[in-house]
């Protein structure tokens, strides 16, 4: 069983909700990349979505919302521990955003990287900076790892 990984936008323009009419200019895009995500989740047997976040968190399976962006879009797994979105990076959002568009439920964590890149520690914080380690959150054969490039201007 081998790892596949996708790297998708992390931009909310693609959210129909968020971009109104500008939606139709991506549409055939965010199409292109559920379908990749449903065809290489297809053996898998969990998510790990990879993304910038300057904290460096791991979070496990939970839901939020879209609400920082000005819509009440639920994302995450149906069952999944409610987490406040204020508590939930963007690359986290806009991933589980992408795999619940792509119908993909399968059990899903993140994994932050900090974006300051050569020089800096792009791992993920460990127990020495105070984090909980999540359980099960390394890279096992049979993982789809989802990359959520992060867009060149965030927004808060």
């Amino acid at each position: 069983m081998s790892t596949s990984v996708v790297l998708i936008p992390g931009a909310p323009a693609l959210v129909p909700e968020l971009s109104g009419a500008a939606f139709a200019d991506s549409a055939a895009q965010v199409d292109t990349v559920c379908a990749m995500l449903r065809e290489a989740a297809r053996t898998a047997r969990r998510v790990l979505v990879v993304g910038t976040d300057e904290q460096r968190r791991t979070l496990p399976d939970v839901r939020s919302t879209l609400t920082r962006w000005g819509a009440d879009i639920p994302v995450g797994r149906e069952g999944a521990p409610a987490a406040s979105h204020g508590s939930v990076p963007d690359p986290a959002l806009i991933g589980w955003w992408t795999l619940d568009r792509a119908g993909i439920e399968l059990p899903r964590t993140f994994t932050g990287v900090d974006e300051r890149g050569p020089g800096h520690d792009c791992r993920p914080a460990g127990d020495d900076a105070g984090n909980a380690p999540v359980e099960g959150v390394g890279v096992a054969a049979g993982d789809l790892v989802v990359v959520v490039a992060d867009v060149p201007e965030r927004r808060h």
